[in-house]
């Protein structure tokens, strides 16, 4: 049986159009979360980092590239980093809520940044985990 969408001739017509609008809409979604005042992250099924927003770049001192994977730990203090990584592996793991609080230290600003980080799983609507989705909050800035 044709399916018609906004003037489209079959059901490969409807598809296209959707995948289309989706595919804006995302766009749209990543500008307005790149423009956030507050650091924002995806990541994947496995919890590595495949997006991060100008926020975060400036708070750890890396470009959204040096963020993904586990290059978010790079600037995270020695004394938090394997604390930090423990607790993202049992939120990952084993759906443990996300919810930490550790220190930033950017070299390139000679700042230190007291930072809350929380993170959810993003579902589809079957209930799947498709990734997640988290945000870094400042909490306190120290000039070194």
């Amino acid at each position: 049986k044709e399916m018609s969408l906004n003037g489209g001739n079959s059901q490969k017509d409807a598809i296209f159009q959707i995948r289309d609008s989706l595919a804006v809409l995302n766009s749209r979604s990543l500008f307005t979360l790149s423009k956030f005042p507050i650091g924002f992250f995806e990541c994947d099924r496995a919890g590595m980092c495949t997006f991060a927003n100008d926020e975060m770049t400036s708070v750890f001192g890396l470009t959204s590239s040096q963020l993904l994977g586990h290059g978010w730990l790079t600037n995270i203090s020695e004394s938090d980093r394997y604390g930090v990584f423990d607790k993202w592996t049992k939120f990952i793991k084993d759906g443990v809520p996300y919810n930490t609080t550790y220190t930033v230290i950017n070299p390139e600003t000679e700042t230190k940044y007291l930072c809350h980080s929380a993170a959810t799983p993003h579902r589809s609507l079957r209930g799947d985990i498709l990734g997640y989705v988290g945000t870094v909050e400042v909490k306190e800035e120290i000039k070194l």
